[in-house]
């Protein structure tokens, strides 16, 4: 079971997560300045540590959620953090003119204006 502290770090790295996919600005200065950001994310990491942005790998499950707490988790010991900023998920892809495109149909949702809805 995941502890508050954890929690706290996976919150803080989807926001980081989604600033990147959405931000190419913010993409860059994260590649230029990886301990300031990170920082500012609220994720705390030694003073001295290696940061490395990996944004692809052969094996997903090799850059999975948990692959990435647990080397938050141990950059203490081995002084390096690998953080993963994959593609950005198919919904929030960007079209030519910057606008967020999604197909409507793929999203699954309930959605009812009456109060006193069953929806489940």
């Amino acid at each position: 079971m995941p502890t508050a502290i954890e929690n706290q770090f996976v919150h803080n790295y989807s926001k980081l997560l989604i600033q990147a996919w959405t931000d190419r600005t913010f993409m860059a200065r994260l590649e230029a300045q990886p301990t300031q950001v990170l920082k500012e994310f609220g994720i705390a990491i030694p003073p001295n540590a290696r940061i490395d942005i990996v944004k692809q790998v052969a094996d997903p499950s090799s850059a999975s959620l948990k692959v990435q707490v647990d080397g938050w988790k141990q950059v203490e010991q081995t002084g390096v953090l690998q953080l993963f900023v994959p593609q950005q998920p198919q919904l929030f892809q960007q079209t030519s003119s910057g606008a967020t495109e999604f197909d409507v149909q793929d999203v699954t949702a309930c959605c009812c204006c009456c109060p006193c809805c069953t929806c489940t």
